[in-house]
This record gives C-alpha cells, structure tokens and sequence, in this order.
C-alpha cells in the first residue's frame, strides 16, 4: 500500500506527516480520528531527511494490510461467535445473545492493548520511503 502525505512537524528525527483520509477510512476506525476530521496524522522515523512542507510517499507492505485487517474484523467476529454458541449451549438463547457482544468487547480489548505491540513491528507502521516534492520554505 502506498500513500502520499505532508510533513507538518519534526522532533527528535521523527515527522508527523498528514495523509489526505480516504472513504475506506469511515469503516476502518483502527487509527481511532474523528470522523469529520479531514487528514490523518501519523508519527513516523524521518530516514529521508524530509522538511516541514515536503510531500513523502508511505510504503505499508500488502500483506501487513491483510493481516491488520484480519485481527481487526475476524478475531472480534470468532468471539462474538464464540461468546453466543458458549452462552445459547450452556445457559439459553438471550445468553448467547449477550455472551456474544461480551466477548466481542473482549476481542476488541485484546486488540487495543497489543496495538502498540504490533504497530512497534517493523512492516505494521508505514514507513516514509522517499520524498516527492519540496515544500515552500525548503532551499
């Protein structure tokens, strides 16, 4: 996957680069931005020595898109199915019902607390792989 964006700031060899948000961006929710918010920003190591104002390109390899996606929806539904047939076997219908949505909320909680864990990989974090235009205020 690869994306283009704006550098708005740099500190300590990092930059925050501003990448335009995309439609798919409504059904996704992992970078958790506000839905009327326009850009998403993000806090990436500078290896290409990019200014304030110069647009980058972001590289995310195909298959870490495959698989954030399969944790982000897959897990969650395995225990939402997991909590309704445990809950409907063991105790009735209503149960499962709400057996269901609790280990969906569960699923969702395991996924937040190792977000970090994953993002720190390397290939999970978009990288900035080259710089394609120079902003204004660079020489």
């Amino acid at each position: 996957m690869v994306e283009q964006g704006k550098v708005t700031a740099l500190e300590y060899g990092k930059a925050t680069v501003e990448i335009p948000r995309k439609s798919a961006c409504d059904k996704c929710g992992m970078c958790l931005i506000i839905p009327t918010e326009q850009v998403v920003r993000i806090t990436l190591d500078n290896q290409v020595d990019a200014k304030v104002g110069d647009t980058v390109e972001l590289t995310m390899g195909g298959s870490y898109v495959l698989i954030a996606s399969l944790i982000t929806y897959f897990v969650p539904l395995v225990f939402f199915a997991l909590g309704i047939i445990l809950g409907a076997v063991i105790i009735s219908e209503l149960a499962g019902i709400i057996g269901g949505v609790i280990f969906a909320v569960i699923a969702y909680v395991i996924i937040a607390l190792l977000d970090k864990k994953f993002k720190l990989k390397r290939g999970f974090a978009p990288t900035i792989t080259r710089i394609i235009g120079k902003g204004d205020n660079n020489e």
